[in-house]
């Protein structure tokens, strides 16, 4: 999986008008790593030009506990 870094300087290259093959070759060249997919990069430009950003929008439901919560709940039951 990419880091918003990586994500952001491909939503940067291909916003320059690069084709997503030469996008994914810069990625290599830059990270040194396997590049993400063409649809992803495509997907993150998309998402980029509505939002603003290539940040994921908060989630609905109920968050994740801490680790520590998780120990704390554990240590009363014993």
């Amino acid at each position: 999986m990419a880091s918003n870094q990586e994500k952001v300087q491909c939503v940067v290259w291909f916003a320059e008008r690069k084709p997503v093959t030469t996008v994914q070759g810069q990625f290599c060249q830059r990270f040194g790593k396997e590049p993400p997919s063409k649809p992803s990069i495509r997907a993150w430009f998309q998402k980029f030009l509505e939002t603003g950003s290539i940040c994921d929008l908060p989630r609905s439901g109920r968050p994740r506990m801490s680790e520590e919560s998780i120990e704390s709940v554990r240590e009363a039951f014993q």
